[in-house]
């Protein structure tokens, strides 16, 4: 199949790049972030294909929702945000709708752009053996690269956690951001207390008071 580019500048940084490669210098990891940069889809309608660290949703919403590195959930649904973090995001959205209707006009999780800081899975039981990346590998020029083209037409950002944050601090700068924690069981039952007088209850109440925290966070790029 004959390669379609984006343009003849990524056209000739590609065949650069495959030279690289072909003389050892390049590493794949790198050739497969030159791939995503300069060739486009085989989808035309579509600029990204689906995968752990990301989906499209809703062209017409220009809000994303970052968040750190998929796990084994989101390896298993092939998208980001499943498992636990889909919930709580699902539980937050009328906060969010309620609070900024024109930034999130949609209850539905799957109309907005879901993206990772980090493009490849990690839990624990894979062979790194840990559930993020590190701050260096986030900041690599070409992990930022294929953050940036995700982010390229987006108005508005949730970034939630500490590597969702730094990883958008480098690769966006013009537009609303919300920062909050990382939407984990985990950590919201160490950031916020309740009394509710159940499990899901009390769950259910710390969504709500990370929500309306996120929204309280807003500022301008």
């Amino acid at each position: 199949m004959t390669k379609q580019y984006r343009s003849e500048a990524l056209a000739a940084a590609h065949e650069a790049a495959l030279g690289l490669a072909e003389a050892g210098v390049m590493s794949k990891r790198t050739l497969r972030a030159f791939d995503e940069m300069c060739l486009k889809p085989a989808e035309e309608d579509r600029r990204f294909v689906t995968s752990p660290a990301f989906r499209l949703g809703d062209a017409n919403i220009r809000t994303a929702f970052v968040l750190s590195a998929p796990g084994r959930a989101e390896c298993i649904e092939q998208r980001p945000a499943a498992g636990q973090t889909g919930i709580t995001l699902k539980t937050a959205l009328p906060i969010f709708h309620r609070a900024e209707p024109g930034i999130f006009p949609s209850l539905r999780l799957d109309d907005y752009k879901l993206v990772n800081a980090w493009g490849e899975v990690e839990y624990k039981r894979t062979l790194r053996k840990r559930t993020e990346a590190k701050d260096a590998e986030i900041l690599d020029a070409t992990n930022i690269c294929r953050l940036a083209r995700c982010l390229q037409d987006v108005d508005a950002i949730v970034a939630l956690g500490h590597k969702a944050q730094l990883a958008v601090a480098k690769a966006w700068s013009a537009g609303t951001l919300f920062t909050g924690d990382h939407p984990s069981l985990q950590r919201l039952n160490r950031a916020y207390s309740s009394r509710a007088a159940t499990p899901c209850k009390r769950r259910v109440d710390r969504t709500l008071q990370w929500a309306q925290f996120v929204v309280e966070s807003k500022r301008h790029g």
